[in-house]
């Protein structure tokens, strides 16, 4: 059952398995047997399966398995998926195992000149899917070109040729008929006969990826990618190393409020009170015992099925821009970094929101908010803090004093379309009185102030035609 859910490419359901995976890990006898024997079966296992394994065995406390599965992990080093074979070699380090690549010359196929191939054309997709109807050699990775384009560059070879290559792989595993629209009409059914009308990875998105990294991971067993390469294309894959460290989001803590419908309202006001609440909830949040909140991001969903359709979103950091009256704006205009084995800014500024927004090429994963921010890390190595080893979130001044520290949060879940529903999440980021001190100093400014948008959202089937939405905003200062 555990090795089903983590191959049903619902994110939910494998977080579930994952968690429930490192649980039995941590369980001396029975408990470690079970993990080892999932860890094995997914190795055997075919596509990203390898990969779901190392991804679990980089996120757990592994090191006592290593003279049980040291072998097999060692052997995935010279794997043709670029990102099980760079897994596998960064396990292979933190166990001490002494690995070496077993170089491949690349397939003649590389070798062969092509004409140009026109792009699929936009007709022959499946409208609600994105599933191509007629097969395109250059249609699987139509939405993946920036990717392709970045392994040729690094490999030096023609963007054509890694989009050719990753069609012939596609092609071995099962092609049109495996990951196109009957793929698609295949897995609804079976998600249907478990009762489960969520949200799921579509077949022929997860397997261009899946091409992508073997065309790579052949590149890579030729020789033919710099070392310096791999992080920023490990990332442009969807799989930067070394993994995010796992967090685990905690209960939604009671000072951050859901936006729960008046029932005693009446029928005809519920939806017109619910919306016009909004203005209450731009205002500052009380100081806690351990520091100030100055950064937020917020979200509920409250699904009535076949209803309605209620949303509420807040957002809030220093120095906001919030000049927008739509969150998703708003939210974009923060500074950006990305992961490459840490928190890389884009730029060299002090982010004057003290936190940027977390962007990726492919996926986020399913280890983080769906709006994540990170503390600036031009503020952390400016003021000299540092996270700690075990708790990355908790951060540290040049004393040992604690002065910040993120948090994530959820709230129930998503569930099936037709079923009703009251589900939240959201991170927020709390600076301690020594911290917020170290930074008015650093900003020149007495206090920080912090701006904050909010917005209440509710939609109706279509046929009612009604949707309603109010913003609010406001500012104080910490």
């Amino acid at each position: 059952m555990l090795h089903f859910a983590y191959r049903l490419p619902i994110a939910e359901v494998q977080r579930h398995a994952r968690n429930c995976a490192l649980s039995l890990a941590r369980q001396a006898g029975q408990g470690q047997s079970l993990f080892t024997s999932l860890i094995r079966r997914l190795m055997d296992g075919e596509l990203d399966a390898p990969l779901q394994a190392l991804g679990t065995l980089l996120a757990a406390d592994s090191a006592n398995l290593e003279p049980v599965l040291g072998r097999a992990v060692a052997a995935m080093v010279s794997h043709r998926d670029i990102a099980v074979a760079e897994s596998a070699t960064l396990l292979s380090h933190r166990w001490g195992l002494a690995v070496s690549l077993d170089a491949t010359p690349l397939p003649l196929f590389y070798l062969l000149e092509f004409s140009d191939l026109p792009e699929s054309d936009q007709a022959f997709t499946d409208e609600r899917t994105g599933a191509m109807r007629v097969e395109s050699p250059l249609g699987w990775t139509r939405m993946l070109r920036s990717t392709a384009r970045h392994i040729a560059k690094a490999a030096d070879i023609e963007e054509m040729t890694v989009r050719r290559r990753a069609a012939m792989f596609i092609q071995d595993w099962g092609g049109l008929e495996a990951f196109g629209p009957s793929g698609v009409k295949e897995l609804e059914a079976q998600l249907r006969v478990l009762d489960m009308q969520i949200t799921y990875m579509k077949p022929h998105a997860y397997i261009a990826i899946a091409a992508l990294r073997h065309v790579a991971g052949e590149l890579r067993l030729a020789g033919k990618l710099e070392s310096r390469d791999s992080p920023m294309l490990l990332e442009k894959l969807g799989y930067p190393l070394p993994p995010r460290p796992l967090m685990l989001p905690r209960v939604r803590p009671e000072w951050i409020r859901r936006p729960l419908i008046d029932r005693s309202a009446g029928w005809s006001e519920r939806e017109q009170k619910w919306i016009d609440e909004v203005d209450g909830d731009v205002a500052p949040f009380l100081a806690h015992c351990d520091g100030q909140v100055v950064a937020e991001v917020s979200r509920f969903h409250i699904h009535k099925a076949r209803l309605s359709e209620h949303r509420f979103y807040r957002f809030r950091a220093p120095w906001a821009e919030t000049d927008s009256e739509d969150f998703d704006d708003c939210y974009a205009k923060l500074p950006i970094a990305v992961w490459l084995g840490q928190y890389v800014p884009l730029d060299n500024d002090l982010a004057p929101t003290l936190v940027r927004r977390v962007v990726c090429s492919v996926d986020m994963g399913f280890d983080t908010a769906a709006n994540p921010f990170a503390l600036c890390p031009n503020w952390v190595e400016g003021l000299r803090w540092r996270a700690h080893d075990e708790t990355p979130s908790v951060f540290f001044d040049a004393s040992g004093t604690v002065v910040a520290e993120l948090h994530w949060w959820r709230d129930a879940g998503p569930v099936g379309i037709d079923a009703d529903s009251l589900w939240g999440e959201g991170c927020y980021l709390v600076v301690t009185p020594a911290g917020l001190e170290q930074l008015t100093a650093a900003c020149g400014k007495e206090s920080l102030a912090v701006n904050v948008f909010a917005s209440r959202h509710i939609e109706q089937p279509s046929n009612c035609g009604q949707t309603l939405l109010r913003t609010a905003k406001g500012g104080y200062s910490v």
